[in-house]
C-alpha cells in the first residue's frame, strides 16, 4: 500500500512539473523591454555617474532598448558603449522574465583633480587611467 502512495505521489509531482513547465515559458522573442533599472554601484562620496548620465551614454550610442522585443536587444553591445565611457570602469547587463533590461554599471574613482600648466586637468583613478576633467 505504501509503495502504491509513493509511486501516485511520483506521478503527480511529475504531472505538475511538466503542466508548469508548458503554462509558464514564454520564449524570449515574446517578451518586450518596457522598463530599464540602472543601478550605479557608486561607493564615493563625489557621484560623477548617475541613472540619467547612463541613459544619456546609450541614448548618445543610438541605443534605445525600451519598446523593442528582448530579442533584437544587444546586451553585448550596451555593455561595450557603456565601458567605452571614460567615467565607467565596468557595466554589467542582464534582463529578466518581466521584460526589465537591468544595468549595474560601477563608475571609476578619482583620486584628484590634476591642473597642468598647460591648461589641462584630468582626474587619475584608483587604478592609474585618467578621466577627463
Amino acid at each position: 500500500m505504501k509503495t502504491i502512495i509513493k509511486i501516485m505521489l511520483m506521478l503527480a509531482v511529475l504531472a505538475y512539473l511538466a503542466v508548469a513547465v508548458t503554462l509558464f515559458y514564454r520564449p524570449v522573442e515574446d517578451i518586450i523591454c518596457h522598463k530599464m533599472e540602472i543601478e550605479v554601484l557608486d561607493t564615493t562620496t563625489a557621484h560623477f555617474v548617475d541613472e540619467n548620465y547612463v541613459r544619456d551614454v546609450l541614448v548618445a550610442a543610438k541605443i534605445a532598448p525600451e519598446g523593442q522585443k528582448l530579442s533584437r536587444v544587444n546586451l553585448l553591445e550596451i555593455e561595450k558603449a557603456l565601458r567605452e565611457n571614460p567615467y565607467l570602469m565596468s557595466a554589467n547587463c542582464y534582463y529578466t522574465d518581466k521584460g526589465v533590461l537591468c544595468i549595474d554599471v560601477t563608475p571609476r574613482k578619482p583620486i584628484l583633480l590634476v591642473m597642468a600648466r598647460n591648461g589641462h586637468r584630468y582626474y587619475p583613478d584608483e587604478n592609474g587611467s585618467t578621466m577627463p576633467a
